[in-house]
């Protein structure tokens, strides 16, 4: 969070995640209070993993709060791209451009940004 919020005021920065994410993020990750307080959220709907569903866990309450910032993205076509295929790329040195706009790409491959993911994917 630190890296990205170290961005111009005028850009609007969003966290992406997939449903089954969304999921463990409300259960409580780590530093996931900070995501949640500094970025609006677009979630991108898993088959199963439902939105509405994940609300209602009693697991996940702590997204309840923040249900005006979370963007639902529902499953209209089949994806088989996912945030965690992407940094898994970038960390093993292999081109995402067909994947992720040039931007994204560009600060993806920034040194702070691709040592973090190295070091990530190492474990």
């Amino acid at each position: 969070c630190k890296i990205l919020t170290k961005q111009p005021e005028n850009v609007q920065l969003y966290a992406i995640f997939g449903t089954d994410n969304m999921y463990d993020l409300g259960r409580g990750w780590e530093k996931g209070q900070e995501l949640l307080d500094e970025f609006e959220i677009i979630a991108i709907e898993r088959d199963q993993f439902k939105m509405n569903d994940i609300y209602m866990n009693s697991e996940c309450q702590l997204l309840v709060p923040y249900a005006h910032r979370i963007h639902q993205i529902p499953p209209i076509t089949y994806n088989t791209i996912s945030s965690s295929i992407v940094r898994r790329m970038v960390a093993q040195g292999l081109d995402v451009s067909t994947l992720v706009s040039r931007e994204v790409r560009d600060f993806l491959n920034t040194e702070q940004v691709k040592a973090e993911l190295v070091k990530a994917y190492k474990k």
